[in-house]
């Protein structure tokens, strides 16, 4: 594991310095490397915490403890989904001269990933509404594979924010908000909760995929 998890971290600090900043520092592929391989570790150490059916059902939208895994002093371990629920972590990632691409990355009770998507597309957009667009695109996604009852993470907090509260505006990224609550109403559960960037890794180096191209897996 060290040693896919060491060449993952140098493909990801490669591809953000040819389409990014430019700068290739070791100190960070080491400390990148160890920060991956601590939230795949964490993964199952918390794990068997599962919590009573306290989710929001028939489409409905919310955050809940016992659905998610998570209380108080665990937030910066991810940790699994009680039985039933999928937990889908996104992300969205801005390229500099090329894009914008989205990481989806999602896993169950069983703590393995059973689907992971990435996304991209040409032009810019406010990372507001990149990372708005990330959650859909994982809606969208897990819809489309069937799941009934999901969990989206994200490290956009007001967006998350503003999706639990149905917040309406004027702006286009309230058409996307109201997009991503039309698919919800397909799922018999779906949960948006914020994390922390450590927490959403994998999402976020897939965001930073290369080759610049459509790829779902």
């Amino acid at each position: 594991m060290e040693f896919l998890v060491g060449c993952w971290a140098i493909w990801e600090r490669r591809n953000k310095a040819v389409f990014d900043d430019g700068e290739w520092r070791a100190d960070w592929v080491i400390r990148r490397a160890k920060d991956m391989l601590m939230e795949m570790r964490s993964v199952g150490e918390r794990g068997d915490r599962q919590g009573k059916n306290g989710g929001m059902t028939g489409g409905g939208v919310g955050q809940s403890r016992e659905a998610t895994g998570t209380t108080e002093g665990e937030r910066e371990r991810w940790s699994r989904p009680r039985a039933g629920f999928y937990k889908v972590n996104v992300d969205a990632g801005l390229i500099a001269g090329k894009g914008v691409g989205w990481g989806v990355v999602c896993r169950g009770s069983s703590r393995a990933i059973t689907w992971a998507a990435t996304i991209q597309d040409e032009g810019e957009l406010e990372p507001k509404t990149a990372e708005a667009l990330a959650i859909y695109h994982g809606v969208q996604e897990a819809r489309r594979r069937g799941e009934k009852e999901v969990i989206i993470e994200s490290d956009c907090l007001n967006v998350v924010e503003e999706l639990n509260a149905r917040k309406h505006g004027r702006s286009s990224i309230y058409l996307i908000y109201n997009d991503i609550l039309s698919i919800c109403n397909s799922f018999e559960s779906c949960l948006f909760v914020f994390v922390s960037r450590k927490l959403n890794s994998v999402a976020h180096a897939l965001a930073h995929h290369s080759p610049w191209a459509l790829a779902i897996g």
